[in-house]
């Protein structure tokens, strides 16, 4: 199936015309990366309620998605907010 990509937008938009319309509480909507102008499907998204836009960085199947632990990568360290010398840039 192919779709073109007013299509696609117009999906979003209206799934979350028929949410709003249901829920009272704050709605997100989860945005994948391949959007070409985000900025504007995110203007639209609020002109019809949506509390945030979500930008996925990549999309990928919960089953694969990779176990990380963010303390072992490289650049990781702990810093506590606290404190003001911890603020400055790394």
């Amino acid at each position: 199936m192919s779709l073109s990509a007013a299509a696609v937008e117009q999906t979003y938009l209206d799934i979350l015309e028929a949410v709003k319309a249901e829920l009272t509480i704050p709605v997100a909507v989860k945005l994948s990366p391949f959007f070409t102008n985000f900025a504007n499907m995110a203007r639209r998204l609020d002109a019809l309620g949506a509390d945030g836009p979500v930008r996925c960085s990549f999309v990928m199947a919960s089953s694969r998605s990779p176990s990380l632990n963010a303390t072992s990568l490289p650049g990781w360290r702990s810093t506590n907010m606290n404190r003001r010398h911890s603020l400055k840039a790394v």
